[in-house]
């Protein structure tokens, strides 16, 4: 909100009189651009009227294309008034727009990049090369709801080093998927490229060059080309940037960031307005409170690995719940009550806590590219009804009449459920055809019995692409041990 200072001299009469004199007169002419300047300046510096300065500033950058030289003043003076507003999301608009579109105007686009805020001073990189860190998410009430797994690595990228920022994500409550991948200058940090698919919002890629970015939007016809404020960052690796952060009591910066999928750029204010202890499954850590124009907060450990220890948004909050230095051909071993199991290279799991009932537990199982529905659930022989007790085949076919009532077009491929060995039991695996939300989806189902366990491993995907992911599945249920 501006400020207005009354000032009782002789000057404050001004623009009254010459407003008086343009009504009587029938020979006066509208205000040249050059004239509603002076106005604009009169109303800001003598009258402290910030409101009409702007609004006259405004209208002489209206006249921008027969008063090039004025509207450029008039742009940039602009920008000061949101400095002096303390808007300084607005200000650097302002000033970005004398450089990008007033270059004749040399003096005043030099004094404009003067006022752009600075690159964010970048500390060397907290992490080790194959670090994740896995947050998962509640509701208010404690609930857990999903999880987020954010992954740094060094790749090479047409014959460069360069950092990959990797963010897996799960919500349980409605079954979304997301997945993003940032190519980063590893001396800058620059985003060189990203890819971004969510099963809500869609998928976007974006290629980043100097001063601008294009956007590919799935779906949409054409790209979407911006121009951007240097230094840019790209949002999916926001994360990695703010743990880069010289982060204590007092800083405040502003960072543009691009949301390839929202195809815009965003002025990002944050500030650290005191430090906290967080306990979290992983541990007690001092954090810098990291608060963001955008309505979140992160809380960053003040040591020298700068971890995303919790972060909080839309009144969800997400807890460090691992820390982990990964290889990139790693597997992830994988073990319940009664079972156990080997994910290949890249892939995950998350086990909410409401699933671990007496004796029960679901676990989700997370793949490397989000195109696969899967999940291991075990519990207790004895919970079966009486029918699906006689064999894993019982059962399996128990649950897909099931299927066939609840799933639209659902059908079992022949030869229907066939016997397997797994070490430490017996099972009986299926594939079946069904539509979802008018596409093909493709259903591999396994179920396996132990001395007093059931398992079901089930894995779900786009029907085009189960042939290639199936020897990922199959290794999966090779793996599986029963106690």
């Amino acid at each position: 909100m501006s400020a207005k200072f009354v000032l009782f001299s002789s000057g404050a009469l001004l623009p009254l009189v010459i407003v008086f004199l343009a009504i009587g007169s029938p020979l006066a002419k509208a205000a040249t651009a050059g004239e509603l300047l002076e106005k604009a300046i009169y109303a800001e510096e003598t009258a402290a009227d910030l409101d009409e300065a702007v609004k006259l500033y405004e209208q002489v950058i209206a006249e921008a294309k027969t008063a090039k030289s004025a509207a450029a003043k008039a742009q940039y003076r602009l920008g000061l008034i949101y400095e002096k507003q303390g808007k300084a999301a607005q200000a650097t608009a302002a000033f970005q727009a004398v450089i990008d579109n007033y270059e004749g105007e040399t003096e005043l686009v030099a004094e404009a990049r003067k006022r752009l805020p600075s690159a964010a001073e970048l500390l060397p990189v907290p992490w080790v090369d194959g670090e994740e860190l896995q947050l998962n998410i509640k509701l208010p009430t404690g609930l857990d709801i999903g999880t987020m797994i954010y992954r740094v690595e060094a790749v090479k990228a047409e014959g460069k080093d360069v950092w990959q920022c990797t963010t897996r994500g799960l919500v349980t409550a409605n079954g979304t998927d997301s997945l993003s991948k940032v190519l980063c200058d590893k001396e800058s940090f620059a985003p060189l490229s990203s890819t971004w698919k969510h099963t809500l919002l869609g998928e976007a890629e974006a290629t980043y060059t100097e001063g601008g970015v294009r956007i590919t939007v799935a779906g949409k016809d054409e790209p979407v080309v911006l121009k951007t404020s240097a230094p840019v960052y790209d949002n999916e690796q926001v994360v990695e940037l703010l743990r880069r952060l010289p982060l204590k009591v007092g800083y405040k910066t502003t960072i543009n960031v691009v949301s390839s999928l929202g195809s815009g750029e965003i002025k990002l204010a944050l500030e650290v307005p005191a430090t906290e202890t967080i306990e979290t499954p992983a541990g007690k850590f001092e954090c810098n409170k990291l608060v963001l124009n955008i309505g979140q907060t992160f809380w960053i450990s003040t040591d020298e690995h700068r971890y995303v220890v919790r972060f909080a948004a839309g009144g969800v909050t997400a807890d460090l719940a691992r820390i982990e230095q990964r290889k990139a051909d790693a597997t992830e071993e994988l073990s319940g009550e009664g079972y156990s199991l080997t994910l290949p290279a890249g892939w995950h799991s998350y086990a909410t806590a409401e699933s671990k009932e007496v004796g029960k537990q679901t676990t989700h199982i997370l793949d490397p590219e989000a195109v696969v529905t899967s999940q291991a659930a075990v519990g207790p022989l004895d919970s079966l009804d009486g029918d699906e007790r006689v064999s894993p085949k019982a059962w399996t076919d128990s649950a897909f009449k099931q299927f066939e009532k609840s799933l639209k077009g659902f059908t079992v491929r022949d030869p229907g459920a066939q016997d397997l060995a797994v070490a430490g039991g017996k099972a009986a695996a299926v594939i079946a055809d069904f539509e979802e939300e008018g596409k093909k989806r493709t259903l591999y189902g396994v179920a396996a019995f132990g001395e007093s366990q059931a398992v079901n491993l089930r894995f779900t995907t786009a029907a085009d692409k189960f042939d290639e992911l199936k020897p990922a599945f199959d290794a999966i249920v090779k793996s599986l041990k029963l106690e």
